[in-house]
C-alpha cells in the first residue's frame, strides 16, 4: 500500500464472508492436529484506536470527548473508555480517572493448548461504547459453529460476570471461571455458602420467584 490510508480503506472493505471462513477453515485444521482444541475458552475485548484527530492529545479539539458528535475522521467509530483508575487526592479521598479514547473494541475467542499455544477462533469488532459483555454471545456462537461442538469450560475477567455466561457452560456440564465484579460501589457481604446478607446483617432467603426481565428466573 503506498500509504497508511489506503490501507485502512482495503482493510474497511475486505470481503467479511471471506476472511470468516479463512478463520473456520483454519480452525478445522486445526482440530485434526490437536486433540482437545476448543474445550476450554477464553474470552476478551481489546481497544482499536481510530484514526482521528480527537484521539491526538497534540492537536487542539473543542470538545474532544463529546460522545454525541460523529467524526469526520471515521463516522462508525464512538467514544468509550479505555481505562478507569482511582486517583489518590491530598485529603486522602479517591476520584475515579477515566482515560477515553475514540475508536472500536475487538471481541476474540481464544484456546491455548500446551505445546501448541494460543488459537484464535472467532473475533467481534463493535464501536467501543458497547460494553464487554455484549462481545459474549455473538463470540460464543460462532465458537460453537467453528468447532462443531460446545467448549466444556468458559473463562473471562470480570467484566463477563453475568448469569448467561455461567448458564452456558453449565449447560454442557461444565464451568465458567470469572471473577465476582461488585456492580455496586457497596460490596455485598456474604456468608462462606454464598448466601448474602442484608444492610442490617441478616442472611436473606427467597419469598417469591418470579421471571426476570433478562429471560432468566430469578
Amino acid at each position: 500500500m503506498p500509504c497508511e490510508f489506503w490501507l485502512r480503506e482495503k482493510l474497511r472493505h475486505l470481503d467479511h464472508a471471506l476472511l470468516t471462513e479463512l478463520l473456520a477453515a483454519t480452525v478445522r485444521a486445526l482440530q485434526e492436529e490437536i486433540a482437545g482444541l476448543g474445550e476450554t475458552v477464553a474470552f476478551d475485548v481489546k481497544h482499536l484506536y481510530a484514526w482521528v484527530k480527537e484521539n491526538n492529545q497534540r492537536a487542539y479539539v473543542p470538545e474532544r470527548y463529546d460522545k454525541t458528535k460523529r467524526l469526520k475522521g471515521d463516522p462508525v467509530c464512538r467514544l468509550g473508555v479505555k481505562r478507569s483508575t482511582n486517583q489518590e487526592l491530598a485529603d486522602k479521598s479517591t476520584e475515579e480517572k477515566k482515560e477515553l479514547i475514540w475508536g472500536y473494541g475487538t471481541g476474540v475467542a481464544v484456546s491455548t493448548v500446551a505445546d501448541y499455544g494460543t488459537v484464535v477462533l472467532a473475533d467481534y469488532t463493535q464501536p467501543f461504547n458497547e460494553g464487554d459483555v455484549t462481545y459474549l454471545r455473538p463470540l460464543y456462537q460462532q465458537t460453537v459453529v467453528a468447532l462443531n461442538h460446545y467448549p466444556t469450560y468458559l473463562t473471562a475477567d470480570a467484566a463477563y460476570d453475568d448469569w448467561y455466561v455461567y448458564e452456558g457452560a453449565a449447560r454442557h456440564g461444565g464451568i465458567a471461571a470469572v471473577p465476582l465484579n461488585q456492580h455496586s460501589k457497596t460490596p455485598v457481604v456474604r456468608l462462606p455458602d454464598g448466601t448474602p446478607r442484608c444492610p442490617i446483617g441478616l442472611p436473606m432467603h427467597p419469598t417469591i420467584q418470579f421471571h426476570h426481565t433478562y429471560g432468566y428466573r430469578a
